[in-house]
């Protein structure tokens, strides 16, 4: 090879070299950061901002403390979960833990209530504040009125309010689709 050639071969394989390295590095950081919330090592888990790795991380830890059982799901959506909850300005763990119902967790085992880490998230938001929701961004999923958690936002929010946030969620499920 050219002498000019060679050289830009081992400079960008050295370029390589330091960027796999460079990842490697940030994968053990995030693999530390996931273990410290996950252990409660974190020296302040309830100031801790909402992100992909600590809100599964709190859910999980409320679950456990409540005694909920929490269906198993792809946790690829989360971002999607982050942008409802800073639609209604919850941005850290504690944050999300205020706006839980205080009688949720019993009133779900009670029921024999279960959903997975979307559907439990989306209630809490929904029952602090879903107007604030739907008037801030628009969702792109619907509730079913024929599912187990409709029960639980009737419970929550009144028969009258539950059939006006359904009512919400379809006409904006309507504006998407004219869209």
């Amino acid at each position: 090879m050219p002498r000019g050639m060679e050289r830009q071969l081992y400079l960008y394989a050295g370029m390589l070299e330091i960027a796999d390295k460079g990842f490697d590095e940030l994968s053990r950081q995030i693999d530390s950061y996931a273990d410290s919330l996950s252990s409660g090592k974190s020296t302040d888990f309830m100031a801790t901002h909402l992100d992909s790795i600590s809100l599964p991380a709190f859910v999980r830890k409320w679950c456990a403390e409540n005694g909920f059982s929490l269906e198993a799901a792809l946790e690829k959506d989360v971002p999607e979960l982050l942008r409802e909850l800073a639609a209604i300005d919850v941005f850290t763990v504690a944050q999300l833990n205020a706006i839980i119902p205080e009688e949720y967790a019993k009133q779900a085992l009670e029921s024999e209530y279960s959903t997975n880490i979307y559907g439990l998230v989306r209630d809490w938001v929904l029952i602090h504040d879903w107007r604030g929701l739907l008037t801030s961004i628009r969702v792109n999923w619907s509730i079913d009125p024929n599912d187990e958690g409709s029960e639980m936002l009737v419970e929550f929010l009144g028969q009258e309010e539950y059939e006006e946030l359904n009512a919400a969620l379809e006409s904006q499920g309507s504006d998407l689709a004219s869209d």
